[in-house]
């Protein structure tokens, strides 16, 4: 999927075996293009770059948090995170976006993953890596 960034910028959706759906938006910024891409999904990993700051080719925290309210994915995971946003704890960027979006927010962090569990129907955060 062509994503509202520079020449040759993409997003990629991806289906399961087991049937899960997730997008992954890439660098973007919002077109009515990349929202026909985001019903019915598990899991949208979704840029965000900035807290308020609105740029063409990035997403700030509130049209992640709009997007995800309209498309409402049982999951987001927010990815790309430049430093004004590196520094909010995620107890606090999970209360910002919670004003537009119910589900779950999971505020990636180096060495941070998912894994979907069967047995609750939802995602599960874990660490692959172990940081200082």
């Amino acid at each position: 999927t062509p994503a509202c960034h520079k020449e040759g910028a993409m997003g990629v959706f991806i289906q399961s075996p087991a049937g899960r759906r997730m997008v992954y938006t890439g660098d973007t910024g919002l077109s009515e293009s990349l929202v026909d891409y985001l019903h019915n999904l598990d899991l949208l990993v979704v840029e965000m770059s900035f807290l308020e700051l609105e740029m063409e080719m990035h997403l700030n925290l509130w049209q992640v948090a709009e997007l995800a309210g309209i498309s409402d994915p049982r999951a987001i995971m927010p990815v790309h995170l430049y430093p004004e946003l590196e520094r909010h704890s995620d107890v606090h960027l999970r209360s910002l976006i919670a004003k537009w979006y119910e589900g779950d927010v999971f505020i990636a962090r180096d060495g941070m993953s998912l894994l979907w569990e069967d047995a609750t129907s939802s995602w599960k955060e874990s660490r692959f890596l172990q940081t200082q």
